[in-house]
């Protein structure tokens, strides 16, 4: 082990670069909940066992279906590494760790990361142009003190800090940044049932993991669950792939918000002249939600459609309610078309729509109420290379089997 720890810190010496991304592409790992890589890896967990497995944390009951991951991003911080497990996230902007000490924290896969013995690891300074109120970040006796609160009422609190941050290509290549200034979390009520240890922002904000790198592209392809090989990939800078028809995108809130002009479920296209006056409502593109969520106006009339069409007697969960007595057949020719601005459609697949659950079979699409907007998560974006274009504000979809790609 002495000798392994000597030689990657001698990898990441060597590799170790404080340059714009996009001058040289790098993909990290993402791995599966049911890849045997996984760190809380079971066999034959269902989605539904993702979103709700240990689950300990009661402070939101929604917190299982927001924030566990089904995907996790393998990356290595400090002087000498130390391996963790993140979160990524397109609709947030902080790059965080749980640190030690943590008071009233979750329990986490690892030990909470221990910035005192990194050699790397230094304290941000009051004066930082990150250290604003545009980061919910300020300074306290001293010290740059951070406050994130997420859309499902979960929170963190901690100091602001910088290090060294390593990426594994493969088993003996590597890719290290120095000086990423990130969270490092003292407080946490974050729910951890994905055992991750944190999260990568991959919003618009400056102060998240590609304004940082200053990375003009970055996709990813997810294959549907389970996949047969272990590990897939999200690639930044010249790695990024983006193919496909293109959708423009805004960047209010610093989210990526696409304008969604209609839907098609089954064979009836629904209205979307309200809520919005406009023609249009917004969705926003978000890896770090699990499922798809509706606007209210656009979720009870997807719901009311699907039902005239049933005749299957509801059993809802506690946290998938619209659930059915049924099986996939029963559903299998039911599909949502999302129809976005610049003529760009976006099947999603069964895998985005339907899980079944013992003897029932439940719609993977929730009732959004917290913000005026819909969110498409990322198993509404399975077998999709999803390319984020930042220079040209475009977010490119392409069909694709992720398995292979």
């Amino acid at each position: 082990m002495e000798l392994r720890a000597l030689v990657l810190l001698v990898l990441f010496t060597i590799l170790s670069v404080r340059a714009t991304a996009d001058q040289r592409g790098f993909s990290i790992p993402i791995i599966h909940i049911n890849s045997p890589l996984h760190p809380l890896y079971k066999s034959n967990i269902t989605l539904f066992d993702g979103l709700t497995r240990w689950s300990t944390n009661d402070f939101n009951e929604r917190a299982p279906v927001r924030h566990t991951s089904v995907y996790l991003m393998e990356i290595y911080i400090g002087t000498p590494p130390r391996k963790k497990y993140v979160c990524f996230d397109s609709g947030s902007n902080l790059l965080w760790v749980q640190c030690d000490p943590c008071v009233d924290c979750p329990s986490v896969f690892d030990t909470p990361y221990r910035p005192s013995e990194s050699r790397s690891y230094h304290p941000l300074s009051c004066n930082s142009t990150f250290c604003h109120k545009d980061n919910e970040a300020s300074c306290v006796d001293g010290r740059c003190i951070f406050r994130a609160r997420y859309l499902d009422g979960d929170s963190l609190r901690g100091e602001l800090g910088s290090d060294m941050f390593s990426f594994s290509h493969s088993e003996n290549l590597f890719h290290s940044v120095t000086n990423i200034t990130f969270g490092c979390a003292h407080m946490d009520q974050i729910n951890h049932a994905d055992g991750s240890s944190g999260l990568i922002g991959l919003g618009l904000g400056s102060i998240s993991f590609i304004s940082q790198l200053e990375i003009s592209k970055f996709s990813y392809c997810i294959p549907p669950p389970p996949p047969i090989s272990n590990i897939t990939y999200i690639r930044f800078g010249s790695n990024a792939l983006t193919l496909g028809k293109r959708v423009p995108f805004s960047s209010d809130n610093f989210f990526y918000n696409l304008k969604l002009k209609a839907i098609t479920f089954g064979f009836t296209e629904l209205s979307l002249t309200s809520p919005s006056e406009m023609g249009y409502s917004k969705m926003v593109l978000d890896s770090g939600t699990t499922i798809t969520w509706l606007h209210p106006y656009i979720y009870d009339k997807v719901v009311a459609e699907f039902e005239d069409e049933i005749s299957l007697d509801q059993s809802p969960l506690e946290e998938l309610e619209t659930c059915y007595k049924g099986d996939m057949e029963d559903v299998e020719f039911f599909t949502i078309i999302l129809h976005f601005d610049g003529g760009v459609d976006l099947e999603l697949s069964q895998w985005a729509l339907f899980q079944e659950i013992d003897d029932r079979i439940c719609f993977l699409v929730k009732r959004e109420e917290d913000i005026d907007s819909s969110i498409l998560g990322l198993y509404g974006q399975i077998n999709q290379n999803v390319g984020y274009d930042l220079a040209k504000k475009e977010i490119s979809f392409y069909s694709a089997d992720c398995q292979n790609m």
